[in-house]
């Protein structure tokens, strides 16, 4: 067990650099079809006569140091990883309820002869509602303000975002993550390279993405 956050931090850092390299193998041995012939140890030749025999060692390395380093992730406390990838999807629902409030105050304005003076403002409160595994509920109070200065309240507006739309948004998120912010650098960005390997055999061999 790592006994304190320093110690599980370095460990983590340790297996992380483990899991790059040995994915970084399989993935260069795939990629380039690289077949061993002979192997040196120590100044002995071995000669491979069952290269996949070589192979099932390496993806047993690698799901090895996988498994490691995700012990080692779980280990530190207080990562905020978590709290990092909220904010973004909250950042692409907050997109969206904006985007729904916006055409709903362009429809009143269409349909209102009063709101047609100038080019109003807009405005939005936006509050999150459940949020599941396919579907995300989120609502705002949309308001125009007329040139003139006056502020009008529109009907509260509730949007439902479906599963694929949701889906999309979460895998926005997790990019955005892996490439904007240290968190995602830091933590996650190592498991999404590990699972590069398997991806990649999975797609050449079964033909399945």
């Amino acid at each position: 067990m790592i006994g304190n956050e320093e110690e599980a931090s370095s460990t983590f850092v340790r297996q992380r650099r483990d899991l790059f390299l040995i994915s970084s193998l399989l993935l260069i041995a795939q990629v380039a079809d690289i077949n061993v012939e002979k192997l040196s140890l120590i100044g002995i030749d071995l000669k491979v006569e069952k290269a996949p025999a070589l192979y099932a060692a390496l993806w047993a390395l690698w799901l090895y140091w996988f498994l490691r380093c995700y012990v080692a992730f779980r280990s530190i406390r207080g990562t905020p990883l978590w709290t990092s990838y909220r904010g973004e999807l909250a950042t692409c629902l907050n997109l969206a309820i904006h985007r729904a409030a916006r055409r709903h105050a362009e429809e009143v304005m269409e349909r209102s002869p009063e709101f047609r003076v100038g080019h109003p403002d807009f405005a939005s409160n936006v509050a999150h509602g459940p949020l599941t595994l396919w579907t995300a509920t989120i609502s705002g109070n949309p308001t125009i303000r007329s040139s003139d200065g006056n502020t009008h309240q529109l009907p509260s507006l509730t949007v439902t975002i479906g599963p694929l739309r949701l889906w999309w948004m979460r895998l926005l998120a997790l990019t955005t993550l892996c490439v904007s912010r240290i968190e995602g650098t830091e933590y996650l960005f190592p498991f999404v390279y590990g699972l590069a390997p398997a991806v990649y055999w999975l797609w050449a061999n079964y033909d399945c993405l």
